[in-house]
């Protein structure tokens, strides 16, 4: 009977700290929080521009089609390293060939010639010498300029920046809200970042250049190609404890 007892009381023991420990646990989840979100820009100086440009030909002769683009397109590449471009930094982007059709009123089918095309990208990693290679591989015989994209090469390094002063931001957010509620902001419960923007500048041409508008030798397309600036952002979610 007295074991009975014993083994009762302690049980009633138990049941009273399980209690309170779940009591204390409700009470630290009803903690209350705050979460708030901030975003940070940081517009940059571009330090590397990536160039695409092409040869198009077009013959009744397939044959023929593809000699006079290999022909044309040997010319721009040497014209591009005599420009000073490195090897590696040449690409090819696309190189394709495809017939040209006509249809007479009857609805039927003609063939009138074939097209090739061979784009390239071109790595430029000095700026200053962006329009004097486009103006090469133009003056060489490139007729399609598609675009110049100005970048940069490192973008960790600005992205770094931006999410710092991101999380500066929210914390401040975060105060402001706890002040405003009478209360004092406690330590932060979680970070994530939300989103990231990098946004390079991209200069676009008119599209493929008939041979009739093609530069006279010498002539300048590239002195109107300016580099404008890229942007890096962060967006940044906080969750902070407040007391």
């Amino acid at each position: 009977m007295k074991t009975r007892r014993i083994l009762a009381a302690a049980l009633s023991a138990l049941m009273m700290v399980l209690m309170t420990t779940t009591a204390f646990a409700a009470t630290t989840a009803a903690s209350p929080v705050v979460t708030v979100s901030a975003t940070a820009t940081l517009s940059v100086e571009p330090d590397i521009a990536y160039v695409s440009l092409g040869v198009r030909t077009e013959n009744a002769s397939p044959k023929v089609a593809k000699q006079e683009n290999t022909d044309t397109m040997t010319r721009v590449l040497n014209a591009l390293k005599k420009a000073g471009v490195d090897e590696k930094d040449i690409q090819t982007s696309s190189l394709s060939m495809y017939t040209n059709y006509s249809w007479d009123d009857k609805g039927n089918r003609k063939v009138t010639g074939y097209t090739v095309t061979n784009n390239l990208t071109i790595t430029v990693r000095k700026l200053d010498k962006v329009g004097d290679i486009v103006d090469a591989a133009m003056n060489a015989g490139a007729n399609q300029f598609n675009s110049v994209s100005f970048a940069v090469e490192d973008e960790e390094e600005y992205y770094v920046q931006v999410l710092a002063e991101a999380t500066q931001k929210a914390r401040k957010r975060a105060n402001a809200i706890a002040k405003a509620s009478g209360m004092t902001l406690g330590s932060p419960v979680s970070f994530s970042t939300t989103s990231t923007s990098y946004s390079p500048y991209k200069y676009y041409a008119d599209g493929m250049l008939a041979d009739a508008e093609m530069p006279e030798e010498g002539a300048s397309i590239g002195s109107t190609i300016q580099s404008g600036q890229v942007t890096v952002s962060a967006t940044i979610t906080a969750v902070y404890n407040m007391k």
